[in-house]
């Protein structure tokens, strides 16, 4: 019995120290979460400056390999409009993630409470934001300008996913920036109409007077 006494008792004693750090524990798993996600935004940001900074001569070299993965490059670049989108929701997806997890971990370290309010959203802005810009998009967009073959490679597969998973979304997008592509055009030809018309007014008063 008192063998079994001591078992419960150091099982209680490993439970309770487990049990006792819970926010350690949600802390690392939170930072291992955020550095995935950043990951995530990189790639996708890399992927966008690889796709569409491919050159012809690019392309033709893909349509000479016939490889699966040069056909599905290609495939992809056939509708730039929904690979953009694709890439443009998955990134904001991946980017609006990693600031509210970000929020909770910098909120979950400091304590704010005696300082104004907006102490705390400026630190998070800066903070969040310097890593997104530095290691989401000015590096990895650098990276991929120098290796565009490889990173569309590498992401031709997670993007044609990406693409099926976003299908809704994209196209609805899509179908936005076209209507108002369609009003903007309305508007310049209207605003080139009357232009020709003033520069025509003008040249007749000038031939009035001559």
């Amino acid at each position: 019995m008192e063998s079994s006494d001591g078992d419960y008792e150091s099982w209680g004693l490993l439970l309770n120290s487990i049990t006792s750090t819970p926010s350690a524990l949600n802390f690392l798993v939170a930072v291992l979460i955020i550095f995935i996600m950043l990951l995530c935004s990189a790639l996708v940001s890399g992927a966008e400056v690889a796709f569409f900074s491919l050159t012809p001569q690019d392309s033709e070299a893909l349509k000479n390999k016939r490889s699966k993965l040069s056909k599905l490059i290609l495939k992809l670049l056939e509708k730039p409009r929904t690979l953009l989108a694709t890439i443009l929701i998955t990134n904001n997806f991946i980017n609006i993630a990693i600031v509210l997890i970000s929020s909770l971990v910098i909120f979950s370290i400091f304590n704010f409470a005696q300082y104004p309010y907006y102490v705390g959203f400026l630190i998070e802005v800066v903070i969040v934001t310097f890593f997104l810009v530095l290691f989401g998009e000015i590096i990895p967009k650098i990276f991929a300008a120098y290796n565009n073959l490889k990173m569309a490679r590498f992401m031709a597969y997670p993007l044609f996913y990406l693409e099926k998973l976003c299908y809704p979304l994209s196209q609805l997008l899509i179908s936005l920036t076209r209507v108002i592509e369609k009003r903007l055009e309305k508007h310049q030809n209207v605003q080139s109409v009357s232009l020709e018309e003033i520069d025509h007014a003008i040249d007749l008063a000038v031939d009035d007077k001559t």
